[in-house]
């Protein structure tokens, strides 16, 4: 049986992979923040984030083989890889740009979703193998 924070965390997701930002913007809290390794983002930031992942791989989310969902209380731990295609090009975020090159990439990742009382998303920690992910990429 799938519990409400699985079925708000998948709702979550296939905003992220649909580009729907008003469905992701109601499913997450006030005070939402994520880490995804570059320090906490508000919600306009995550955004942002994704959307700057989304131009280098435009695939983003729609391969993704779920290898382990576990839940405790208002905690859920998914574990996961993500196959994507480096087909657009990527800006670090630190001002460094980098050109498609076509490569099909694995991200093997685990995402830490936290839920207030009301069942929205307060925090999400995505754990990724970013050096795994470059070599891949080149």
């Amino acid at each position: 049986m799938i519990s409400p924070h699985q079925t708000t965390y998948k709702a979550f997701t296939d905003g992220v992979t649909n580009d729907d930002r008003a469905a992701v913007a109601a499913l997450v809290s006030r005070d939402f923040r994520a880490e995804l390794g570059k320090g906490p983002l508000r919600f306009e930031g995550f955004w942002e984030e994704i959307t700057r992942q989304r131009t280098a791989f435009p695939d983003l989310g729609k391969n993704v083989k779920v290898a382990k969902v576990a839940e405790k209380g208002d905690t859920l731990r998914v574990s996961y890889d993500m196959t994507v295609t480096f087909s657009g090009p990527l800006t670090d975020g630190w001002g460094i740009s980098y050109p498609p090159t076509g490569q099909t990439v694995v991200i093997p990742s685990a995402d830490l979703v936290e839920f207030d009382t009301d069942g929205k998303i307060r925090k999400l920690t995505v754990s990724s193998q970013v050096e795994m992910v470059i070599g891949q990429m080149f």
